[in-house]
């Protein structure tokens, strides 16, 4: 997702904690346009998102890491993502 997804769905979230009342959510994918989803599995997407995105955001800091102690390009290049 792109920073403007990721915000929207933070703004999604705090709509749903706020209103306990909101059963279903309209959202849209980059394929076939809005889909309904109910509450609970909206939930289970925002939290398998935001999983992921730490996932890749841990993997990105080692990688960093890795870079930063190269000492040759043979070395960097033979780091893969």
């Amino acid at each position: 997702t792109n920073r403007d997804d990721q915000i929207n769905m933070i703004g999604q979230k705090d709509d749903l904690l706020s209103n306990p009342s909101i059963s279903t959510v309209m959202w849209t994918t980059a394929d076939v346009g809005y889909i309904s989803h109910t509450r609970e599995d909206w939930f289970a997407i925002y939290a398998e998102a935001f999983a992921h995105k730490k996932k890749i955001l841990f993997k990105c800091d080692i990688l960093k890491g890795q870079m930063k102690n190269t000492t040759s390009d043979l070395e960097l290049v033979s780091i893969k993502w």
